[in-house]
C-alpha cells in the first residue's frame, strides 16, 4: 500500500496550475519524508504494478517537465528504478 506521503504527492501535482509548478518543485526536492517513502516503495518487496505505475508515470512527467528541479528530482531515481527492473527480470527468469 502506498504511504501517505506518496499519495499526497501524486494528488497534489495533478491539481496544480502551471503557475504553481515552480513552488511545488522547490518543496518536493527538500521533502525528506517523500524521498524515504519513494525509496521504500522501490526497494521493498512485494512490488505491485498498481502502486508503481502511477509513481513511475509521475516521475516520467517530471522528467519531461520544463521545470529543471522536477527533472533533477526524477533523475535521482534512475539507478533504483534500473535496479528494480533488473531484479524483477531476474526473479521472473528464476521462476521459469
Amino acid at each position: 500500500m502506498l504511504q501517505k506521503e506518496v499519495k499526497e504527492w501524486l494528488a497534489e501535482y495533478k491539481g496544480l496550475s502551471p503557475t504553481e509548478v515552480h513552488s511545488f518543485a522547490c518543496s518536493v526536492v527538500v521533502n525528506e519524508d517523500l524521498l524515504i517513502s519513494l525509496y521504500d516503495l522501490f526497494e521493498t518487496p512485494p512490488y505491485y504494478v498498481q502502486e508503481l505505475d502511477p509513481v513511475c508515470h509521475q516521475l516520467y512527467e517530471f522528467y519531461r517537465s520544463k521545470e529543471r528541479k522536477l527533472v533533477l528530482f526524477a533523475l535521482q531515481f534512475v539507478p533504483v528504478l534500473a535496479w528494480l527492473y533488473l531484479r524483477c527480470l531476474s526473479f521472473h527468469d528464476n521462476k521459469v
